[in-house]
């Protein structure tokens, strides 16, 4: 019986394991799928707000970080298909009718894959830009970024995908050819991307700073962008990684932690171009997350008496009335009902609540409490004390 063939002979001093080899691979498949299902979700949330919370359309941004995300599940199926075709293993552990062409056409696939979603979530992050400012230089350098990003990623994929003549000599050994190294073209574009994730974390300083908001809001609006910090450490790990590793004679053993800081750069991506579009869905569901000013029981108040009205049927009744500030209502989504009202009855457990609809950029909002201490005959039952509360919400155009 023929003894199978390996990828590389047995090195001195090694011992080759036939049966559950070492592997590094061990981390790959439960962070891939971590980050990849927190980014899906990210995504999803960005398209419900898009399309139910504000009721709108898709834009371009909402599509390119669709696409993004197609791209980056592709990524993480390739490669969840290489660890069984010998990653993480040590070359002289893997077969070669695995390693070729399998492992390493799936390799080409994931190079393609990581550099499709990484290039597709930054034009979503540029696209949502143009919604900032109207400004002529500021989409002026938006749109001379995106033909760059373009640029540069099709020329890398085209370098990669043609990097040998006969093309099928990239993936199949036993065929014959050139080929020119991938050092070079994969290190520009870890380059290209390091320094296009800067530029993209900084533009939008300038343009949020310069809109008609309160400090705190911009400061805010900054922080929320400011999550592409984490992209770029990913983007640079992984290009540390990355020279060691296209020189390494032990490729599939290396190749793990490459891998996983490729889902993180990709993911962290996907959730960096979803959550700054994400502040509507928590205006309406999470308020408390972003407008801590709305529950705050130290909110402006204006005026507070008590008075002992008659209710027409020789019985008084204690009415107290209160009106305060809400914080400016330019702090809420743009196109949400300009008014509201809040009713809660101890009586018969009803509650009517604003239910999120915030009012739009009008200026202050001014709010008058009611509360009714007694009992009617109509309204309450023959025993116990009635509470109604009623809010009354006001806006003034100033």
């Amino acid at each position: 019986m023929d003894e199978p063939l390996y990828v590389m002979p047995l090195p001195r001093g090694q011992v080759r394991t036939t049966v559950n080899p070492p592997s590094t691979a061990g981390g790959v498949l439960p962070i891939g799928i971590v980050t990849t299902a927190i980014a899906f979700v990210a995504v999803a949330l960005r398209v419900f707000t898009r399309t139910y919370v504000m009721g709108g359309r898709l834009g371009n941004d909402d599509y390119l970080a669709l696409f993004a995300m197609a791209t980056g599940l592709s990524y993480c199926g390739l490669v969840f298909r290489l660890v069984p075709l010998g990653a993480g293993k040590h070359m002289w552990d893997v077969l070669a009718m695995d390693y070729s062409p399998a492992f390493l056409l799936t390799t080409l696939g994931v190079t393609i894959a990581h550099s499709t979603s990484v290039t597709f979530s930054k034009l979503s992050i540029l696209a949502f830009y143009l919604r900032l400012s109207l400004e002529k230089h500021f989409r002026w350098t938006v749109f001379g970024l995106i033909a760059i990003v373009t640029v540069y990623t099709v020329a890398y994929q085209f370098v990669i995908i043609f990097q040998c003549q006969p093309i099928q000599a990239g993936w199949d050994t036993s065929v014959k050819g050139k080929c020119i190294g991938k050092l070079v073209p994969m290190m520009t574009l870890s380059a290209a991307h390091i320094v296009t994730d800067i530029i993209v974390l900084l533009m939008p300083v300038k343009a949020v700073w310069a809109l008609q908001m309160a400090r705190r809001q911009k400061v805010s609006i900054i922080l929320l962008f400011a999550t592409g910090i984490f992209v770029c450490a990913s983007a640079i790990e992984r290009t540390i990684l990355l020279l060691p590793l296209l020189e390494s004679s032990d490729y599939t053993w290396d190749v793990p932690p490459e891998m996983i800081w490729g889902f993180v750069e990709i993911n962290a991506g996907l959730i960096c171009a979803a959550v700054p579009a994400l502040k509507p869905f928590f205006m309406r569901y999470l308020p408390f997350i972003l407008s801590s000013k709305l529950r705050s029981p130290q909110t402006r108040s204006r005026y507070a008496s008590w008075s002992i009205p008659s209710n027409g049927s020789g019985r008084k009744q204690k009415t107290r009335v209160q009106t305060f500030d809400l914080p400016h209502t330019n702090e809420f989504p743009l196109d949400l009902p300009r008014s509201g009202t809040a009713r809660r009855e101890r009586n018969n457990s009803t509650v009517d609540s604003i239910d999120a609809q915030y009012p739009g950029r009008l200026g202050p909002a001014i709010v008058v409490t009611t509360w009714k201490h007694g009992s009617e005959d109509a309204q309450t039952p023959s025993k116990g004390i009635g509470v109604t509360r009623e809010t009354t919400i006001s806006y003034d155009s100033g």
